[in-house]
């Protein structure tokens, strides 16, 4: 049953995104994306607000927010953690999950797509011409010798 639950609500999350992406424009902007995130993460405060409040079934919660949330934008759980550790009082926890997940995703998609390179050298001009620290990451990430 658990995984009807998770595959029913990931079936429709996917659907909606789908549809989302096809009726949006995207070409300045990744506008499709940016609303599929803020829809999830407003559907996700809402159920996680009503499951502290009055609990549901471990159906309904899979199918929302496993099935559903997982595949409309994996963001939502991401707010849902952060929103956890900071009800928690975890402000260390809290800002190094966010700055590591932000950072460190954004560098893994770049690095193996192979545009960490027009990344730097666009973003930060002056850091393709410096030496030491920024000369040895050159070297060690783009494998430039000069």
């Amino acid at each position: 049953m658990s995984v009807l639950c998770v595959a029913s609500g990931g079936a429709l999350g996917t659907l909606l995104r789908y549809l989302i992406a096809s009726f949006m424009p995207s070409e300045n902007f990744p506008w499709h994306t940016l609303s599929v995130n803020l829809l999830g993460c407003l559907i996700m405060g809402l159920f996680a607000g009503r499951i502290f409040k009055f609990p549901v079934g471990e159906e309904a919660r899979l199918f929302v927010m496993t099935g559903f949330l997982g595949a409309l934008t994996t963001f939502s759980s991401f707010a849902l953690d952060v929103g956890v550790l900071a009800e928690k009082g975890e402000l260390v926890k809290t800002s190094l999950y966010v700055a590591l997940s932000v950072i460190a995703c954004v560098f893994l998609f770049l690095r193996r797509s192979g545009r960490v390179r027009r990344f730097f050298k666009t973003a930060f001009p002056l850091f393709a011409k410096t030496s030491s620290v920024c000369g040895y990451i050159r070297r060690r990430f783009y494998g430039c010798r000069s």
